[in-house]
């Protein structure tokens, strides 16, 4: 049998009858508690009945050396009334009796919200407004690189840098609103002499919701390779920082270390794990050795520079343009994958550089979402603007309109610089926009080829 057993928690600090139910209904199963946080541990105990209850102490911390006297003194009072220290969870004691009829160890309600209160106020309150401002902050950040460029967010891991920000300022707000919301009732109470107990349900609902969305939008751009080694590197980054952080604390707190310089040595050490995953994420992808990111099958010395050589299958390639072509290319592929937005990014280029054979430039955007087309298709188009200082124009650089037919395609627009017409083309049609760059001005045919190998299959 079990030693052991785990579970998440599934209550907040104030709600004490709610944790004392749990405690008491595990006890009977034969599960005591032993250690609380973000996962509760409990061990193996013979079933039997018994009765807990939480004491509030706002001086504790779990950054403390040891227990203050004043829990001392609270445990040496509670134990004469048969009351057994069973965890401590920061600034909660949490005490059980296997008497039938045990004296409360806390009767006044007032006293009881105070405590709370203050335990709140050094707990509660400044994690979850941290929590929130770092939520904020990635919103804010997403946001911006949202308006930069729309179909990169879109398509790339920021959209999931932002659900992470929008998750924290979710979950962090339910937790606040939900403190405050009791504690404004348990005042109104305690004047009646009761103390109020707020039910976990619509708190817990919520949070499994946000927990099933993430999931959910998850599922699509987890399955590409890239996006499954970086979330798997990211989760195994986190783990690392916990892991160190808790070794840290727990060490400094065994050799008797005070709580500030506890708290800084450990702040210090997650900032330094941190920074050096970093450095060798960096690294690994400078070197193309991260997981999942495509090695050239070669690195060539051409004309005193280093060029990596691909050979990745490619949709539209330039012999389908201008014929068969005798030379070595190098022909790559960029994916990037999510559930509202695809942008494939497609180069070849000839190994051969002493024949000026031409290059081939594309860039295919699938919007998934119809909602989203018009604001894909702006984004790209703003990619490039003229450049313009106290209202005179220095630089031309802009797409316009130019006329569709010939491409086949709904409407396509061209790239228009200082020296004239640039072989640049936005393609757009049916929830697929498509950047076209060459080194020609293309016939009609090769026109008409593009559409077919692009649009029509």
């Amino acid at each position: 049998m079990r030693k052991r057993k785990y579970s998440f928690a599934n209550a907040s600090f104030w709600q004490r009858d709610t944790i004392c139910k749990k405690l008491e209904d595990m006890a009977q199963k034969g599960w005591m508690i032993e250690k609380l946080g973000r996962v509760w541990t409990y061990r193996n105990i013979p079933p039997q009945k018994l009765h807990f209850e939480i004491v509030y102490v706002p001086g504790g911390s779990e950054w403390n050396p040891g227990p203050t006297d004043g829990e001392y003194q609270l445990e040496e009072l509670c134990a004469r009334d048969g009351w057994k220290l069973a965890a401590r969870w920061g600034q909660v004691q949490i005490f059980y009796t296997d008497r039938s009829n045990p004296v409360p160890i806390e009767t006044d309600p007032v006293t009881q919200v105070e405590n709370i209160r203050r335990t709140m106020k050094k707990s509660l309150i400044p994690s979850q407004l941290m929590t929130l401002l770092l939520g904020v902050y990635m919103v804010g950040m997403s946001i911006y690189f949202f308006c930069s460029n729309a179909v990169n967010f879109l398509s790339s891991l920021q959209i999931i840098w932002a659900l992470m920000g929008v998750q924290l300022c979710v979950l962090s707000l339910i937790q606040l609103i939900a403190y405050f919301c009791w504690r404004h009732k348990a005042v109104q109470m305690e004047e009646n002499g009761e103390f109020y107990e707020q039910k976990p349900l619509l708190s817990q609902a919520v949070n499994w919701a946000v927990l099933i969305l993430n999931a959910v939008v998850l599922a699509v751009p987890l399955s590409h390779r890239l996006y499954r080694s970086s979330w798997l590197f990211g989760v195994g980054v986190l783990l690392l920082v916990l892991l160190a952080a808790t070794l840290v604390q727990r060490l400094l707190k065994k050799k008797g270390v005070s709580r500030r310089m506890n708290l800084l040595v450990s702040i210090s050490t997650v900032l330094v794990v941190y920074l050096v995953a970093m450095g060798a994420l960096a690294a690994a992808i400078f070197n193309d050795s991260f997981p999942g990111i495509r090695k050239p099958v070669e690195v060539r010395d051409m004309g005193g520079w280093e060029y990596k050589i691909y050979a990745d299958e490619i949709p539209l390639r330039i012999e389908d343009l201008v014929g068969p072509v005798e030379s070595e290319w190098s022909t790559e592929a960029n994916e990037n994958i999510s559930l509202l937005v695809s942008k494939n990014q497609y180069d070849q280029w000839s190994l051969e550089l002493e024949k000026d054979l031409p290059d081939l430039h594309y860039t295919v955007v699938d919007v998934h979402l119809p909602a989203l087309y018009e604001t894909c298709k702006r984004s790209m188009l703003n990619r490039y603007e003229d450049v313009i200082r106290d209202g005179e124009l220095l630089m031309v650089d802009h797409y316009q309109p130019e006329e569709a037919a010939p491409w086949g395609v709904q409407q396509v627009y061209r790239r228009y610089r200082d020296y004239g017409a640039d072989n640049t083309w936005l393609l757009c049609e049916k929830g697929r926009l498509v950047e076209l760059r060459l080194d020609f001005e293309p016939t009609s045919e090769q026109m008409q080829r593009v559409y077919e190998i692009l649009f029509a299959k």
